[in-house]
């Protein structure tokens, strides 16, 4: 309780390796073939099936997506508090915040509106250093 996490997965093109990363570090991997069919909606905290009850238990904040890989000196510089812009800007596809101030969370980068829903409690965001600069 009230100890942030940082966790991040990448999905290499094709969908046959995937790595997931804890805090920065303790990285596994996973080569089963998984290509999506369609990716038309995302969810953020909850499991994306026709039930909308299976919700993450605990605090989000500073979600994004590229449309590269990450290195794992990636995933370290982020875990460390980077901010997301900072982090192979030209294939940063979105970057939301995840604030509480507002719903819907509207991204930085694409625009993309994400509404709240099943009435989520604000939190304190864990540090992040700025980029200067850029968008």
């Amino acid at each position: 309780t009230g100890v942030w996490h940082y966790a991040l997965a990448t999905f290499a093109s094709g969908g046959a390796l995937r790595t997931s990363y804890l805090d920065g570090g303790g990285s596994g991997t996973d080569t089963t073939s998984v290509t999506p069919t369609s990716l038309n909606w995302s969810t953020i905290g909850r499991i994306a099936s026709s039930s909308i009850t299976q919700y993450f238990d605990g605090d989000i904040a500073h979600c994004a997506w590229w449309d590269i890989e990450l290195t794992a000196a990636d995933a370290a510089a982020l875990a460390a508090g980077a901010d997301p812009r900072s982090i192979q800007p030209g294939h940063l596809l979105e970057y939301i915040p995840v604030l509480g101030n507002a719903s819907p969370e509207v991204g930085i980068i694409a625009g993309t509106s994400f509404t709240l829903t099943a009435s989520p409690t604000k939190s304190d965001n864990p540090r992040l250093y700025y980029a200067t600069g850029g968008k």
